[in-house]
């Protein structure tokens, strides 16, 4: 097994740009690209959602179809509700989550989020969240992508890892604090079977990563204060994977 790249797409758990956290070099997939001397292509970004490691995938690979078949990608997947949205003001996507939605506290004066917010005002944003979002939709909507991000890579033989980031479906840890699951997940398991029946779990590493960070503080980035991945996880992380990849 060889690789040329490893090519890395997730949220703050996979990024080599967290504040205080792993740097270029010291993340899990730069770990992982220098066991098999490939390049590290780490596309992660804080805040991701399902939507936008869709998009950003398909744009990597719609680039770079020639390196498909010599790279290894790694999908950290985060949590379902992150939702994005594309901006006519920015003439770019934003990352817009569920707990944004009805709060002006991120809209930082001078921003691109503040222009955003001031021409859709709380009011309105709070009528869009009302009348055109449901947690179990949108459940399954990102259930419906990651089915086609593992059909586009079985179809082309393309060597995968997904992982579950933050916390899964088939993860019965509630979590605690702000990585406790949300309070509609309970809504969310009425559609446990439809993502049971897509979701090819053969390539699924099934640790969650956080579930597993939440155990030792000695991983956490701040001095134990941050339960983002600090070097020494990303590198107890990078051979779990690999144990894993080596095993199929």
């Amino acid at each position: 097994m060889n690789f040329k790249y490893v090519v890395v797409f997730g949220c703050s758990y996979s990024t080599d740009k967290y504040p205080k956290g792993a740097i270029k070099g010291e993340t899990y997939g730069d770990i992982i690209a220098k066991h098999f001397g490939a390049e590290c292509i780490n596309l992660a970004q804080s805040g991701t959602g399902i939507q936008s490691l869709h998009r950003k995938f398909f744009e990597w690979s719609s680039e770079n179809k020639h390196k498909l078949k010599d790279s290894l990608i790694i999908l950290g997947v985060p949590p379902f509700e992150r939702l994005e949205m594309w901006s006519n003001i920015s003439k770019n996507y934003f990352k817009m989550g569920h707990h944004k939605w009805n709060t002006d506290e991120y809209a930082s004066p001078k921003t691109i989020i503040d222009r955003i917010f001031t021409a859709w005002p709380l009011k309105e944003r709070k009528n869009y969240f009302k009348n055109f979002y449901d947690s179990n939709q949108i459940f399954i909507q990102t259930t419906n992508l990651l089915v086609g991000l593992q059909s586009f890579l079985n179809l082309n033989k393309v060597n995968h890892i997904f992982f579950d980031s933050i916390w899964s479906i088939h993860d019965n840890d509630e979590g605690s604090g702000s990585y406790k699951k949300p309070s509609y997940w309970s809504d969310v398991k009425f559609n446990k079977q439809h993502y049971k029946d897509l979701i090819s779990k053969d390539n699924w590493y099934p640790l969650v990563m956080q579930t597993w960070l939440s155990k030792d503080k000695t991983l956490w980035i701040g001095n134990g204060n941050d339960q983002h991945p600090n070097p020494k996880a990303h590198k107890l992380w990078a051979n779990k994977l690999l144990t894993f990849l080596e095993s199929k």
